[in-house]
């Protein structure tokens, strides 16, 4: 299959990690569906293989089902840099993932699925994250 005839679904394509992701899509040729608080964000703002959604993690299954209709890939990676204040009640991203489990399931061109987790990202002092310390206590530093 090749990028033109592949789709991603993404979600967080105006942050950091995600407009990086989305620029690479585009330019290399695949066809990117996103869901975003705010459209107007969105760099590029327009391109022929790039589908707009507007919605947020606290948002409609419905919406999310509409990024993720047709998808190959799923790239996951809502959330924002660690430590600053999120504007979302505590639990708004693990109620997000479990909606979009779930509509990923009804999905069936879904091949992979791909998630960027915060919580072992280091903190801006260079300081370890709470995760990065459990996972060094689990399995020990490499």
């Amino acid at each position: 299959m090749s990028s033109t005839e592949t789709t991603i679904a993404l979600f967080g394509a105006t942050g950091g990690t995600g407009s990086e992701i989305l620029a690479s899509a585009l330019e290399q040729g695949y066809r990117v569906r996103i869901m975003v608080r705010t459209p107007s964000k969105v760099v590029p703002s327009e391109h022929p293989n790039l589908t707009v959604l507007e919605g947020d993690c606290t948002g409609s299954l419905e919406t999310i089902r509409e990024t993720l209709q047709g998808a190959d890939y799923v790239i996951n990676v809502v959330g924002g840099p660690v430590g600053i204040p999120k504007d979302y009640p505590v639990g708004v991203y693990s109620e997000f993932l479990r909606v979009l489990v779930g509509a990923m399931k009804e999905q069936s061109s879904i091949k992979v699925y791909l998630h960027q987790s915060g919580v072992l990202t280091p903190h801006p002092d260079g300081s370890q994250p709470w995760g990065m310390w459990l996972l060094d206590a689990t399995f020990g530093r490499y």
